[in-house]
């Protein structure tokens, strides 16, 4: 697959949680020109589409990931990614910037984004590989704690080495 923008794929993932389905939107590239870098696409996106008032821990208030024009490229730190939604501490738009390989490999399965929407009824994971997206079933890992989590989904790094 070829970038089509440079830097960008032009590609957002919106997932909805109650149906659990996904599609793939084609992004206007203007938008990378107007909200360049991921922090101002994930609010744009946030701003648009959440509904107006909407509560924190309603399901309608989304949840939006969005990478930028140089996640992924081979220099130093630039796997970063910004998640974004309504936050439920000041009711204000919250967004975090994160650091790590994620950002890295979302946009390396041909995504500059994702959108959430919904809510599950059961525990689960969302797994993102290529154009193959799935719904897991998280319950065997739900209420543990971030390592206790990762003990088994990923190599540990000290095994490896």
């Amino acid at each position: 697959m070829e970038q089509k923008h440079s830097g960008f794929w032009g590609r957002l993932l919106r997932i909805n949680l109650n149906e659990k389905t996904n599609n793939v939107e084609e992004i206007d590239p203007n938008m990378f020109r107007l909200y360049m870098g991921g922090r101002n696409l994930a609010l744009h996106c946030l701003l648009q589409e959440n509904p107006e008032g909407v509560d924190p821990f309603d399901p309608c208030n989304r949840i939006v990931i969005m990478t930028s024009v140089i996640t992924g490229a081979s220099i130093s730190g630039q796997g970063r990614h910004t998640i974004a939604s309504k936050s439920p501490l000041t009711g204000g738009l919250g967004e975090a910037q994160c650091g790590g390989w994620w950002g890295a490999e979302l946009k390396f399965a041909g995504y500059d984004g994702v959108i959430i929407e919904g809510k599950s009824e059961k525990p689960i994971y969302i797994h993102i590989k290529d154009d193959d997206v799935s719904f897991e079933n998280a319950s065997e890992i739900w209420g543990k704690t971030t390592g206790e989590a990762d003990k088994g989904y990923f190599i540990d790094i000290a095994e490896a080495l």
